[in-house]
Order: structure tokens, then C-alpha cells, then sequence
């Protein structure tokens, strides 16, 4: 089970919550490095890094990673590295457990989280003022950069064990568009 946090946010009672909980990661930081040696039995990527995700009003959390420059911008250097010391750290804690890609939000209209044209994404200063909505293409761009990079015995993208994102969808056809 998941709730958006790194950590559980509530006390539970059954011995099972702790180890089943999946912290999920919220982007670029310094501290998930820390976070990945929980010893989870799976961890989440980052979430929405492709969608411009604001508080809704003051006080509130943000919605989505995308909102911060250093996770949109999907070629970034920065944010290849923290992937890159997040999937080490949480191997060398957990050296069997499931690495979870970053979870794409897929809010483009055309459906092209994995496969639009992300060039533009990479200079998106990602302020209220000026920012773009999602970035068509961003886990294609995000593959081609953490692939260059050695995270253990393999590259830093086939070290994800499973592929996820957000569906946003009221039928199953279109689940399935989105997956196509």
C-alpha cells in the first residue's frame, strides 16, 4: 500500500503495514538516498515528474513533482544522478526488492508521456509565471539519460522493474490508449 509520502502517515495496528508500505519518492532531493534504505519491499519513483502540479490553494501540498524545474526537465543532469544514487542506495539495502519507475501523470491530451517530443521540457523554468502544463515524451527522455549511467551490474533504466503512471481514465478503453 502507498499514500503519496515517503513514510506511513498514520499509526497502524497490523503488523503488516510497515512491510508492505511503498514509500514513494517526490523528486529531486538530497535526502532520498536516506529514504531509499527504508528496506521497503518496493519503491516508487518519482511521482508526476511530467505534470505542472501546484498546491491548489495556499497551504496545500503540491500535486505533482513536475512542478519543480529539476524533475520536469527530464534530461537533466541533476536529476539522472539523484535516480542514479536513489537505485544504489536502495539496492544496497534491498538487494531483491522491485524498483518502480517514476509514475507519469500522462496528462497530455495525445497521450505521449513516454514518446512526445520533450526538448522543450528541458528549458521549462516551471514557475507560476511561467511553466508548462506536462511534458510530452518525458520517461523516453528520462530512460535516455539514466540509461548512460551504471546503477550496479546494469544501467540505471533496467534497473526498474516495473513501468508505472497515473491513468486519469473512466473506461477501460481508455486505459488502454494510454498503454498503447
Amino acid at each position: 500500500w502507498w499514500n503519496w509520502a515517503t513514510v506511513p502517515r498514520n499509526v497502524y495496528s497490523a503488523s503488516c503495514a510497515l512491510e508492505t508500505f511503498v514509500p514513494m519518492i517526490w523528486g529531486v532531493a538530497p535526502t532520498n538516498a536516506k529514504l531509499a534504505r527504508s528496506g521497503a519491499a518496493r519503491l516508487m519513483g518519482y511521482n508526476e515528474p511530467d505534470l505542472w502540479g501546484p498546491p491548489p490553494f495556499p497551504g496545500a501540498d503540491y500535486l505533482a513533482s513536475g512542478s519543480f524545474a529539476p524533475t520536469f526537465q527530464c534530461g537533466n543532469a541533476e536529476l539522472a544522478r539523484n535516480w542514479q544514487e536513489l537505485v544504489m542506495a536502495y539496492k544496497a539495502t534491498n538487494p531483491k526488492g522491485e524498483i518502480l519507475s517514476p509514475s507519469m501523470a500522462d496528462a497530455d491530451p495525445a497521450n505521449r508521456a513516454s514518446t512526445g517530443e520533450s526538448s522543450s521540457c528541458n528549458a521549462s523554468p516551471q514557475t507560476p509565471q511561467n511553466h508548462m502544463p506536462w511534458c510530452p515524451g518525458w520517461l523516453r527522455c528520462f530512460r535516455d539519460s539514466v540509461i548512460q549511467l551504471q546503477c550496479g551490474e546494469t544501467n540505471c533504466w533496467d534497473a526498474i522493474d516495473v513501468l508505472q503512471f497515473h491513468a486519469y481514465a473512466y473506461t477501460a478503453e481508455e486505459v488502454v490508449d494510454k498503454i498503447k
